[in-house]
């Protein structure tokens, strides 16, 4: 399933969609202190896209992963339609701490 998504992403992208906002994606990019100029390069030259995925619902929601630094990993949320590409959210993950908690998480039992 993630490779057929992300095929499906870079292929959507390649067609230079016209990229929108929603403001709730606005809100995050300035609590998270990214740029929507950053955003909209990874988009457009889909540098350091790693992985994307279909979100449940039927919807054509995916969720497309790019590798900002050996540090920071980028989560966009969006919805692809023809021609527009709308971004509903936007999170920065810091993957030294994401490692962190995968450990602790193997290691505890539930």
């Amino acid at each position: 399933m993630g490779e057929e998504a992300l095929a499906f992403v870079r292929s959507a992208l390649s067609a230079k969609p016209n990229v929108i906002f929603t403001d709730h994606a606005r809100l995050r990019i300035a609590q998270r202190g990214l740029d929507e100029g950053l955003l909209i390069k990874c988009l457009r030259t889909q540098k350091g896209l790693y992985h994307a995925e279909a979100n449940p619902g039927g919807r054509s929601r995916y969720s497309a992963y790019f590798k900002l630094s050996n540090r920071y990993s980028l989560k966009s949320v969006m919805n692809i339609k023809r021609g527009e590409l709308i971004v509903v959210t936007v999170i920065k993950i810091d993957t030294k701490k994401q490692r962190k908690v995968a450990k602790l998480a193997k290691r505890k039992r539930y």
